[in-house]
């Protein structure tokens, strides 16, 4: 079987759906030496993919990531109208989209979606939570088959559509331990120290629900201000509301909002903190 999967999707920063095509790129190659894979890159992503095994072929693509929605537009053109010449050319049998996009019915395609938020609420502006509600049904409806990453997601899809779906979880990435010299660097440069740190790593987006998170450590800090918070990840929507909560409250000192970081920061990051922070996705 000849599969072909596009990446053109993940970024050139390394965020979420960059992390999946990378865990299930190196797992398949790992598992798969029979069928046929072709993955499409752009100049800007395809440094993320080692591709070692000779049943994986790379097509690289001129795709350009200067913002979310030039990379959507560029990718809506492109699997409109060079896809199908690349699955005649290549005879590929299947596609797999790694998200939630708009599916042409004429092509056997599977899909993984990661959620289905914008279905019901609101998570990035009204205009592209709009259009991320159609490609959500767009996926629902004209895919072959459907990968849901979570039992969650997998019950939220059936409330859309009566279907089967194959629910396989997300895996596991191992955390590389830094060098001493290279952990030093990195909590110099955020003023922090070892265990005395709660760190949450993840894109500044509004429905993670991050206020109440410092708002609860604000609470927090009153009797324990020893302690630091780390907000670890991507600007997002949501990153105006925290820096006007850190101003009004001037906890400039206490919370740290690090921006986009490599991995030897995340890795260096996370090993020193007292405890690795997860929250409750928050719906309006």
């Amino acid at each position: 079987m000849k599969i072909l999967i596009p990446t053109i999707l993940s970024t050139k920063n390394k965020v979420g759906v960059t992390e999946y095509l990378i865990g299930i790129i190196g797992s398949l190659q790992q598992i798969d030496k029979v069928n046929e894979y072709f993955l499409i890159t752009t100049k800007e992503n395809r440094h993320f993919f080692n591709l070692t095994n000779n049943n994986f072929h790379e097509i690289v693509v001129n795709i350009f990531d200067i913002s979310r929605a030039i990379l959507r537009l560029q990718y809506f053109l492109f699997s409109k109208f060079k896809i199908p010449s690349l699955i005649k050319k290549y005879k590929i049998d299947i596609i797999h989209e790694p998200c939630s996009w708009f599916i042409n019915k004429k092509m056997n395609t599977i899909v993984t979606i990661h959620d289905v938020v914008e279905i019901n609420n609101s998570k990035y502006s009204l205009l592209f939570n709009f259009l991320k509600q159609k490609m959500i049904l767009s996926s629902i409806k004209y895919s072959s088959s459907i990968i849901s990453v979570s039992g969650q997601t997998t019950k939220e899809i059936k409330k859309i559509a009566d279907m089967d779906i194959n629910t396989i979880h997300n895996g596991i990435t191992s955390i590389k331990k830094e060098e001493s010299e290279i952990t030093y660097t990195v909590l110099k440069k955020y003023n922090l120290k070892p265990k005395q740190y709660f760190i949450f790593v993840g894109t500044i987006l509004k429905h993670k629900n991050l206020l109440t998170l410092i708002e609860a450590f604000r609470r927090f800090n009153k009797t324990n201000n020893n302690y630091k918070l780390v907000l670890a990840g991507k600007e997002g929507n949501e990153i105006k509301n925290i820096q006007n909560f850190i101003k009004k409250w001037e906890l400039e000192k206490q919370i740290v909002l690090t921006g986009y970081f490599n991995d030897n920061e995340k890795s260096s990051l996370i090993q020193n903190a007292i405890s690795l922070l997860l929250v409750i996705v928050h719906f309006i």
